[in-house]
């Protein structure tokens, strides 16, 4: 059996939550990023089942690095 287990701090949360109700946007899931990164390469096509990939995504005070296995990050 595989688990993956997420968390956020509740504050990062509720702040992201309030401005996209200022932008009058109301989210139906929420991601964390790592996963949204997965998903968004898994969308274009890029990632596939049979390779083991890593992904970097560096931003001005942080960077996120994710390593997929068999399309399991």
């Amino acid at each position: 059996m595989k688990v993956i287990f997420a968390a956020a701090k509740i504050d990062a949360v509720k702040r992201h939550l309030a401005l996209l109700a200022k932008a009058g946007l109301r989210p139906k899931t929420i991601d964390i990023i790592p996963f949204a990164l997965v998903r968004t390469f898994r969308g274009l096509g890029v990632i596939d089942e049979k390779n083991t990939y890593a992904i970097v995504n560096i931003n001005p005070g942080m960077a996120t690095f994710v390593i997929v296995t068999e399309g399991i990050p």
